[in-house]
């Protein structure tokens, strides 16, 4: 069965919607000069989490540091697998507020019918003693390949209770010569 992608134009906002029915995503994709950017859902499912140490709490006066690979699947509009190398600072000192600093790269790779693809997106911030968590999320520029050659935009990673989190995707594929 070909997955495809629904090209849905939406006025208010001027943005392409990907989903899994309607034409293909080569002719949602081919109609970049229009200059409306597409925009997809997915939904992040950690399958394995791997945690390395950089450092002990005595060896450095500000915490801890961690370095961490997650695989998760990868579902909704783009189907596949993701890589996300994961770097943490967790900050536990009496004297100030707690909080957790990182830094990841997540490489994603999908497939859209029988082409295939990826791209990577880079996710900093802060997670403070509460709970709160404030952070920026992008698309790497350079980074799409296969049929998300060209790739560039913007994501927002949504974090989920229940342990699946949901990526908002809204991109433009731009010739590349």
């Amino acid at each position: 069965m070909k997955s495809s992608l629904l090209r849905e134009t939406n006025q208010d906002s001027n943005w392409v919607s990907a989903s899994p029915n309607g034409s293909n995503h080569e002719t949602a994709c081919a109609d970049v000069m229009d200059a409306l950017p597409i925009r997809a859902i997915v939904h992040l499912s950690v399958i394995d989490w791997q945690t390395d140490a950089v450092d002990d709490e005595e060896a450095s006066p500000d915490g801890r540091h961690l370095r961490v690979k997650v695989q998760k699947e990868v579902r909704g509009d783009l189907v596949g697998e993701s890589i996300e190398d994961l770097r943490m600072s967790i900050i536990d000192r009496a004297d100030a507020d707690s909080h957790v600093r990182f830094e990841a790269i997540e490489r994603l790779m999908i497939r859209i019918g029988d082409r295939s693809g990826g791209f990577e997106v880079r996710r900093s911030g802060v997670i403070c003693e509460c709970g709160q968590e404030v952070s920026v999320s992008h698309i790497v520029v350079g980074s799409g390949i296969g049929v998300l050659d060209g790739m560039v935009g913007e994501a927002r990673l949504i974090e989920n209770a229940a342990g699946t989190d949901t990526l908002e995707l809204t991109y433009r594929l731009l010739p590349m010569q």
